[in-house]
């Protein structure tokens, strides 16, 4: 469950009236959604009291129950590090604020994050922090990669092992995006080995693996490319 940084953080947490106090386990203040033309207001219905004490208090206004998708992504080419995410659909129902947000995940508190809601896509992508649990290694395989003379062309191959296991007690679900190069000039060819089932983007070379990945669980796959190019030409290949 994702939960923001709500309730009031004192003891005595201020009062409606001279008689009701209010706790961070209590629900959310009362109140009323105004949605202007460029902007979203909220009224408080009941009037609420705070002391004048010099600390900083904090108010739940609003409070929102929301579904969420969870899974874990990874670039390893950037980063190995697993990333799990909380995917939102339907998100522009509940009048999210753009701002910086407190994350609490499973009631502990992971970080801040700022809440883009700039989107113009269906889904809203919350990242709750990098799981040491989740492990992804990705290594060049040597005895697949290598550089060779044809003619008038170089041919080099590169080959790749990408290894991911899951130290947690349950089940997750892991995404892997790395990439094949792109070619804008006609006498340099790039054509993919084997990709080990990933979906491809022709336009930018993403190749993506979705896959469950049980508690416990570990497994590896292969990938590759051979580029062509004139041989008086140089690439620097990763």
């Amino acid at each position: 469950m994702i939960t923001a940084y709500g309730g009031v953080n004192k003891k005595m947490k201020g009062k409606r009236d001279q008689t009701e106090y209010y706790g961070a386990e209590d629900a959310a203040l009362p109140t009323t959604i105004i949605e202007n033309q460029t902007n979203v207001s909220f009224r408080v219905d009941i009037p609420y009291t705070l002391p004048s004490d010099g600390e900083t208090y904090t108010v739940d206004l609003t409070r929102y129950f929301i579904p969420a998708y969870y899974e874990y992504q990874c670039v390893p080419k950037l980063d190995e590090s697993a990333f799990l995410i909380a995917r939102i659909t339907q998100w522009d129902q509940y009048n999210l604020l753009e701002g910086e947000a407190n994350l609490f995940f499973e009631d502990t508190y992971v970080g801040k994050s700022i809440l883009d809601v700039r989107y113009v896509s269906d889904t809203l992508d919350i990242s709750l922090g990098r799981d040491r649990n989740v492990l992804v290694k990705r290594t060049k395989v040597v005895d697949y990669s290598k550089r060779r003379f044809i003619g008038a062309n170089k041919v080099e191959t590169r080959s790749w092992k990408i290894e991911v296991r899951n130290n947690k007690a349950q089940a997750i679900n892991l995404v892997i995006t790395d990439q094949l190069p792109i070619s804008r000039q006609s006498e340099i060819e790039v054509t993919p080995q084997e990709l080990s089932g990933a979906v491809r983007n022709i336009e930018n070379g993403d190749l993506i693996w979705s896959l469950p990945l049980e508690a416990k669980g570990r497994k590896e796959w292969q990938w590759g490319y051979e580029v062509k190019y004139p041989k008086d030409r140089y690439l620097q290949l990763e």
